[in-house]
This record gives C-alpha cells, structure tokens and sequence, in this order.
C-alpha cells in the first residue's frame, strides 16, 4: 500500500502557534526556526480549525465528510517501512525530527479519495464501531478498500476490539499542538523548481501551487521560469476541506 518518493529533503523548522522555538539541524540539513514573533524568512504556526464542527471528545474539530463505508487494518504502518514504503516520505524516509512530533498512532488512507497525496501529513480522528477512537498521523497511501485505512501497530491497539469485519467511521480533524511546523524541502530537484511537505500542521492542507520568476546571479528572470512548491509560502492561503481558509499565518 504504498507509492515511492522523493528525493533527499531540507528540514525547516517555522514556530507553531505555542510559539515553539525550532530544533537543531543534524545529518548536514538546514534547520530553521524564530519564536514566532521576529520578522524574516521564517513563518508562524498554522491556522485555528475554527470553521470545522465539533465531534463528542471536548476540544475535537473535525473537517468535511465522514467516511464511513470503510474497515481499520494493520498496515502496518511505520517509519521504519518494515514492510511499505510510506507514499508521503522521501526515499530516506521520515526524518527523525518530524517522528518526534508527529507520533506512531499512524494511518495510510485509501488512494482513491480525491487529491490525496494533499492529505499527507493531516489527522484522521477514528471511530470504530465497537465506540474506541484515536486521533491517527497520516503518513501514507495506496491500494485498500473503499474508506478503508491502513494502522500503525500502536494505533491498531488502541482501536482493536477483536471484531471482525473491522468496520470504523473516520474524518479530517484538527491535530493536537505537539510543536512547530516543519517545512521539508526537496533537494537535487532541478534549478528551477522545488517542492516541499508541511510537517506537523495541525489543520489539514489540500495541495496546492505557488509560482514566482527566478533570477539566477548576473541574469534578469527568464520568461517560463517559476519556482513551484506543493505548499503555499508562509503568507498563502489555501482552502481547508471545510471549505474555509487555512494559513500559516498566526492566529
């Protein structure tokens, strides 16, 4: 259940909403990151969820249409890639900086909802039909059932009531605040373009593109030559699945 990707990554860190200052960088990548309220090159944390509905667990903001015809397996989902590579990692896998953050209660959705390379990243708050829940980190997609998932071990634990079939409800939901957000971006790609993942955002983010002319030392910008990312910059704007805005901007 899974696709290959990517390239080797560069780990920037941009301080989240709790004002969170950025790591160190290791393993010769750059990273980045301020205390959220500096001016510069570096973003503040993402959006509240606000325009989400609230689910039963206190504080639950939950994003677009249930899916609900589907079944939890395990995958199993890891970092590791025991057995899957994870669709939404670069061929050295997750770094471990984005692990410690994210969490192992992990998911690999079913690749024909639309757009879903976009999800990569987002949460998924689970219902299974014995009434167990758990807020999972997706990190992958491929080949499953309709609405079904795929599950770390962890989170297969905690969902697991030894029914059968394995029958659960899920939808996008608001991440809990577990740091800053990491933006990894591609490198090696070509001298004209980039791409990058959002890491730890904790509102989901369809894809999306933002292009600008570059200028290479010595030379005006060229005609047909953009710079194009997976994500917006730090002060673009993108729809959530709810329908309303999602930014990097501070709340």
């Amino acid at each position: 259940m899974r696709q290959p990707f990517g390239l080797a990554l560069v780990l920037v860190t941009l301080a989240a909403c709790s004002g969170g200052g950025g790591t160190g960088g290791s393993s010769g990548e750059s990273t980045q990151g301020d205390s959220g309220g500096g001016s510069g090159d570096s973003g503040s944390g993402s959006s509240s969820g606000s325009g989400g509905s609230s689910g039963g667990d206190a504080g639950l903001v939950t994003y677009g249409q249930p899916y609900t015809d589907g079944q939890y397996n395990l995958g199993p989902v890891d970092y590791a890639e025991s057995q899957f590579h994870n669709a939404c990692a670069p061929s050295t896998k997750y770094d471990p900086r984005v692990q410690s953050v994210e969490g192992t209660l992990l998911a690999g959705l079913w690749n024909g909802i639309p757009n879903v390379a976009g999800y990569c990243d987002a949460c998924i708050w689970v219902v299974t039909a014995k009434g167990k829940s758990a807020m999972l980190r997706v990190v992958t997609y491929g080949d499953t059932s309709t609405d079904s998932i795929d599950t770390s071990q962890s989170a297969y634990t905690l969902l697991d009531s030894g029914e059968y079939p394995r029958m659960m409800t899920w939808q996008f939901a608001e991440c809990p605040d577990t740091g800053p957000i990491l933006y990894e971006f591609q490198t090696a790609s070509s001298q004209y373009w980039t791409s990058l993942w959002v890491r730890n955002a904790r509102v989901p983010r369809p894809r999306s593109r933002s292009r600008a002319p570059i200028t290479r030392p010595g030379r005006s910008s060229r005609a047909g030559r953009t710079a194009r990312s997976r994500t917006p910059a730090a002060s673009d704007r993108a729809a959530s699945p709810s329908g309303r805005r999602a930014s990097t901007e501070p709340r």
